[in-house]
């Protein structure tokens, strides 16, 4: 009894250091009721609620944008010509609000500056950022501008009482 006991118990501790560790999607599907639980979190669906947990590592962490050197090639910097000036004799540049940037900004990879309105000071501010490739799609909301790349690839730029500020996320 005691040698039968003995070698199951060896055999199930064997099989059990074995198996590799596996994972499980749960679906629970119910009148006006979803829960999923899987390798991208946990999600509830129901009438007027929605949540999401993602995992941990579902979003890698922050990156901050710092120019760079110059671009590669000759390494010059291309200088442009002064304004021409307005037939009333006065050079002005109006600041942009951040919905109107978003709808003529067409940019790639490189070094960009701005001048907008803050929406936090509605005053003007000069905005330098840089973005690191072709970009898809620009958004802007109440206090941000958001450069899309893809799925979960963006750049943000967050505006607030001292400034803007440029994060990305997936790049």
């Amino acid at each position: 009894m005691i040698r039968t006991l003995a070698i199951s118990t060896l055999a199930l501790a064997g099989v059990a250091a074995l198996t590799a560790p596996s994972r499980a999607d749960v679906f629970v599907r119910a009148p006006f009721v979803r829960v999923s639980t899987g390798g991208a979190g946990t999600y509830v669906r129901a009438p007027f609620v929605n949540i999401a947990v993602p995992n941990a590592a579902f979003y890698p962490p922050p990156l901050m944008l710092v120019p760079q050197g110059p671009p590669p090639g000759d390494g010059a910097i291309q200088i442009l010509p002064p304004p021409k000036p307005t037939p009333g004799g006065v050079d002005m540049v109006r600041p942009m609000t951040l919905s109107e940037f978003a709808k003529c900004f067409k940019g790639g990879c490189g070094t960009y500056e701005a001048l907008l309105i803050n929406p936090c000071t509605c005053q003007p501010c000069l905005m330098r950022f840089c973005l690191p490739d072709c970009l898809r799609r620009v958004t802007c909301g109440r206090d941000e501008v958001v450069f899309h790349y893809g799925l979960l690839k963006k750049v943000r730029i967050q505006f607030n009482g001292d400034g803007p500020t440029v994060v990305a996320r997936g790049l």
